[in-house]
């Protein structure tokens, strides 16, 4: 008896593109640093703040709820990490798996919460335990990313004021018995070094996480400021020689890092990453550059030469602003990754051509400086997450904007879809049975997806039992491989077995 049941797919056709009215939901921290991950391990992308309390820093999670895309003024976990008399103890936090046991856990530090940095490590039940303290002075920056290159999440944190960059590499027990500190301003160069911000992607197309940085070296004369010194730079862990005419900063023989200052004398209000001036794969650069505030802002976009970041934008825009979101992607669904700005908070879409234009279907007085990019609701498509300092505003992108044709077809062989293609965060893999299919409604049968990469290697399996009277299920990849592992940005290929029937999709990971 053949399988009667007919499978249903929808087409969307997109046409405008708006943003849906914001939630917005409280904090009980002033918010430093916004991240988004799925901190709970349910596929829904969670809000991760390191911040301040009057003189209390420490972190907060807010998980995504039922339905998806709702959020609680009460955060799921508040963790208080240290006190200071009389400061606001400034806190710096990010999530990765610090340990190796599939978790992901918290790091950070606070700029005078008692001069340290911490681990916090999470237990079964979705509960955090301080594992670690980390040696610091002043930290007030976190980044979490494998920077060797050996599958396990290390911990970078940023002291601004001694000008120093500190990296701890994971042990392969867990752990960071040992710490790796970078001098990212020589000792006989300042006397006081400003921070701004940094954030940390693959820039030379090495498959090695990279670092990019905005700063102020201040130079002083009988205690008062003479000369500021405007800089944004990257630090490369080389290739071959690249970046020329670098500067090498080697202080542990783990990790090599070396300077190369792309862009000078230009104030530097953010700093983001992404494929922003064509579909190459490649990593740009944008900084949001005012040298006349309180002045208008420019938006300078900066691509990538297949070996490094080029000293010269490409592209010059006019605006007004303060901030940008660290990593940008896709907005609008066109699979180019667009440009998040803040206070007040504006789009830049990237044009067919690479180019970048101001968005003017989405306008805000928010004055929100903190900015990220994920999809909030599972639906697939990216929004916008924003904070001006107590509050957490997500804006959805519109569904109800685009125009639908919905159809019925009655499918003979199984169809696979993917979504979005290229993709940075999540893959949302798709596949409905055909109604050929020679077996009764309450048979199963293993459905094989199986992931490969350029090479031909396999990196991910997912197989599963399922009744061929179901309608379409799917998946969801996060880029990594069976031991959790980030994989390099590339070619990859989705295959799909459904007893003597085989199907490929080709797909791109971005970072």
């Amino acid at each position: 008896m053949k399988n009667l049941c007919s499978v249903l797919l929808v087409l969307f056709f997109a046409s405008a593109f708006v943003f849906a009215q914001d939630v917005t939901f409280s904090t009980q921290f002033t918010v430093q640093n916004l991240y988004i991950h799925d901190m709970n391990g349910d596929l829904g992308n969670d809000v991760l703040i390191g911040g301040y309390n009057n003189t209390v820093g420490g972190f907060e999670i807010h998980c995504q709820k039922s339905p998806p895309g709702t959020f609680s003024d009460i955060p799921d976990i508040y963790q208080q990490t240290g006190s200071s008399s009389g400061y606001q103890a400034t806190t710096g936090a990010d999530a990765g798996d610090f340990n190796g046991d599939g978790l992901l856990d918290v790091a950070g530090g606070g700029y005078y919460d008692i001069n340290r940095g911490w681990v916090y490590t999470q237990q079964p039940g979705f509960i955090f335990n301080l594992s670690q303290n980390l040696g610091t002075s002043n930290p007030q920056w976190a980044e979490a990313g494998d920077f060797n290159g050996d599958g396990r999440m290390d911990i970078s944190i940023m002291e601004p004021v001694s000008g120093r960059l500190r990296i701890w590499l994971q042990q392969p027990s867990g752990g960071f018995p040992s710490t790796a500190t970078y001098e990212v301003i020589p000792s006989n160069q300042w006397p006081y070094f400003y921070l701004r911000e940094y954030t940390i992607a693959d820039l030379n197309n090495d498959n090695k996480l990279d670092i990019l940085m905005s700063y102020d070296e201040r130079i002083n004369s009988g205690g008062n400021v003479v000369y500021t010194y405007f800089t944004t730079a990257i630090f490369y862990q080389p290739t071959s020689g690249w970046p020329p005419g670098g500067s090498n900063i080697q202080t542990d023989p783990n990790l090599i890092l070396v300077r190369y200052e792309f862009s000078t004398s230009i104030y530097s209000l953010g700093i983001g990453i992404g494929d922003i001036n064509n579909l190459d794969g490649l990593n740009d650069v944008a900084v949001l550059m005012n040298n006349s505030y309180p002045g208008g802002a420019s938006l300078l976009i900066f691509p990538n030469t297949g070996t490094g970041i080029s000293p010269t934008p490409s592209q010059t825009i006019s605006c007004s602003g303060w901030g940008l979101a660290h990593h940008f992607k896709d907005l609008n669904s066109d699979g180019r990754a667009d440009v998040a700005v803040g206070n007040p908070v504006r789009i830049f879409f990237q044009t067919a051509s690479g180019t970048i234009s101001n968005f003017p279907g989405f306008t805000t007085s928010a004055s929100d400086i903190k900015l990220a990019i994920a999809d909030m609701n599972q639906d697939t498509k990216n929004d916008l997450v924003s904070s001006p300092g107590d509050l957490i505003h997500i804006w959805f992108g519109d569904l109800s904007a685009i125009k639908e044709s919905p159809f019925q077809r009655n499918f003979s062989q199984p169809v696979l879809v993917v979504n979005p293609n290229p993709f940075q965060n999540h893959l949302v893999i798709q596949y409905a049975l055909g109604s050929n299919d020679r077996v009764i409604s309450s048979q199963k049968s293993v459905v094989s997806i199986r992931i490969y990469d350029a090479t031909g290697r396999l990196v991910r399996d997912f197989s599963q039992f399922t009744n061929y009277d179901l309608r379409p299920a799917g998946v969801l990849w996060d880029g990594t491989d069976e031991l959790g592992h980030k994989l390099p940005s590339g070619i990859y290929f989705i295959r799909l077995e459904v007893n003597e029937f085989k199907i490929t999709e080709k797909v791109t990971l971005l970072k």
